[in-house]
């Protein structure tokens, strides 16, 4: 899925979360993260996956900003 591809590149380009979260919205967006975009998505990164989750964590992350109004729409 686009989703675990992208999420896939985000682990090959960045070593830590924070800058996952930094590549994810410079790749998307155009544009570094807000502090609060940033906060939410360390804190979503530190979740523990459920065991009957099919993506992983960043995977989830990844899915949600590819479904994100934002990236789905050019104003």
């Amino acid at each position: 899925t686009q989703a675990r591809a992208f999420a896939a590149l985000l682990t090959r380009e960045a070593s830590t979360d924070d800058l996952r979260v930094h590549r994810a919205h410079a790749l998307l967006f155009n544009r570094s993260p807000s502090s609060q975009e940033l906060q939410l998505g360390l804190d979503f990164l530190a979740t523990t996956k459920s065991e009957s989750a099919k993506l992983t964590v960043l995977e989830q992350y990844a899915l949600a900003l590819l479904g994100s109004n934002e990236f789905a729409f050019v104003d």
